[in-house]
Formats: structure tokens, sequence, C-alpha cells
């Protein structure tokens, strides 16, 4: 990223996130909570498609979010290393181009112990052409033993219009399953499938060698900790890759980042 390495970025996050611990406010609002994130990652891959990462190299996200008695309003951002209007014009584009911003709105909650959440999810990339999207998300998280605070959980993702990169009817599916370990260590493992409605193909861009409706995506296992204090976590993932739209198999990859929480 423009003469800053990995280790850079990820020491520099780390600085700001022990300066922003030292002087977080208490939230004293009852009715209405602000919370998020900010975090520093070495790669921004998204489900699993690891040879070609959204962002390859290290960068910032960052997520905020208002809820009120379960409903919420979020913005979560990620830097990329290309544009939408770069892939589908070859031509340059201004750095604002260069982000992806998810605007979400939506309900949490839980029923006895089963936690879900819901919500459309829009996907916006600014410059590019038939690239916002829209989608339904629902999370669903229920506890296997309470003593030992493991769990397993399901997210399903569709896409409601035809887009540049998805299909409406799309769906992407993800199993999870979460092992709090000795030391403060958390397990979490997951894995991908995607459902597509035309083999893989999209209204605005033909994909070729695309003979499946149902492709694996990843299965992934990430290894998290608390640092400084309970706010902050680091973690390391390592990606056994599926495949992608196109029916090209996905290599393995290790990703790693810290978050602070607030």
């Amino acid at each position: 990223m423009n003469g800053f390495g990995k280790p850079t970025i990820l020491m520099a996050a780390l600085s700001s996130m022990v300066f922003f611990t030292a002087n977080a406010q208490a939230d004293t609002n009852d009715d209405i909570k602000i919370n998020g994130y900010i975090r520093a990652v070495s790669a921004y891959v998204s489900k699993g498609s690891t040879n070609n990462p959204e962002n390859d190299n290290a960068t910032l996200q960052a997520f905020l979010n208002a809820s009120y008695k379960g409903f919420y309003s979020a913005w979560w951002g990620s830097k990329l290393d290309t544009s939408v209007k770069a892939l589908q014009t070859g031509e340059p584009a201004p750095a604002p181009d260069y982000y992806e911003n998810l605007f979400l709105v939506g309900y949490n909650n839980k029923y006895q112990d089963l936690h879900y959440d819901i919500n459309l999810t829009t996907f916006y990339y600014p410059g590019g052409k038939n690239s916002t999207g829209l989608a339904s998300r629902v999370r669903l998280s229920h506890p296997i033993n309470k003593k030992t605070g493991n769990s397993v959980g399901i997210f399903v993702e569709t896409y409601l219009n035809d887009v540049f990169y998805m299909n409406k009817g799309d769906t992407y599916v993800e199993l999870n399953y979460n092992q709090p370990l000795a030391q403060k260590f958390i397990l979490d493992l997951s894995t991908g499938l995607n459902y597509y409605t035309q083999d893989g193909k999209t209204q605005y861009r033909p994909v070729d060698n695309t003979p499946k409706h149902f492709v694996f995506r990843h299965a992934s296992i990430q290894l998290s900790h608390p640092v400084i204090n309970e706010n902050i976590n680091a973690w390391i993932k390592y990606i056994i890759g599926g495949e992608n739209r196109a029916a090209a198999h996905q290599k393995n990859m290790a990703v790693f980042g810290i978050q602070y929480n607030f």
C-alpha cells in the first residue's frame, strides 16, 4: 500500500487502538446505543476468494452501529485494491471509488437461547455501473453447552437484485462453530457454500466454465485472543480454499488481524 508494509499498518492500528481504549467514554444513553469496531487486517478476503482478494494488502476496516431496542442501522467499510469502475472500464478511478460500503438496517434479539439477526444490506461501490446490490441477511446462533460456552450458528445471505457481480437469488450460506479455550483463547470453525441461479453467469458479466449451481467456497479455522484488554482482540485465520463463481479452485491462505471494539 504505497510504501507501507503489513507490519507497519498493523502496528499503527494497534497504537491507535491503545489510545482510543484509554480515552473511551462509557455510553450513558439508555435508549440509543452506539457501538462498532476498527480493525486492521493483513488482507481482505471475502467468502474464501483467496486467489483474488478484495484487497491483497494490509488495510483498515470499520463498523459503526446505532441500535434502539433491537432495531439497528449500521455502516461497514473497507478499502479495496481496485475499483468497480476500473474493472468495468479499465479506466483510472478516483480514490473514493476504491472503497466498499455496506449499509445495514435490521433487527436482532433472542428467543429463549436462540439469538437471531435479520437485516437488509446495501452494497455500495462508488463509480460503478450496475454495482449497488441489495441482500437479505439472516444470522442464527445457539449455545451447545452453557458451561463451556460453545455454540453453533448459520449465516444466510440472498441477493434481491441483479448486479455486476451477483444475480437475484444467488445465496451464500456459512456454518459456524465457536469454542472458548483455556487462557481466553477462542476457536472458530466455519465453512461456506454458494448457490448460483445461472451456473455462475451474471446478467451484466457472463462467466465461462461454470457448470455448477452449488459451489463449496471455503473452510476456515480461526484462533483469537484478547490483547491489552477485553476490547482489543488479535486473531489468525487459515482459509482452506474451495471454488469461486467461475469454478476456479482457490488457494489456501492465512490472514491475521487486530480489532478494537467500542
